[in-house]
């Protein structure tokens, strides 16, 4: 439930009302869940890259 109130999860791709109503049930969509899950995953593992790559080194400073 959080991730469909932080706006993570958006409504009627990755969760409908099934009632049309906010106070109605929630259906999920599992595949779509899936799908941002592994998009999620794939930005999370190429962060470390992306950092180190911008750290500065001082070596042709001098050595």
């Amino acid at each position: 439930m959080e991730l469909k109130l932080s706006g993570d999860l958006v409504a009627g791709t990755h969760w409908v009302y099934l009632g049309g109503n906010i106070k109605s049930k929630i259906g999920w969509d599992v595949s779509e869940i899936e799908k941002w899950m592994v998009e999620k995953t794939k930005k999370f593992l190429t962060t470390p890259e992306e950092a180190i790559a911008q750290i500065e080194t001082y070596a042709e400073a001098g050595a």
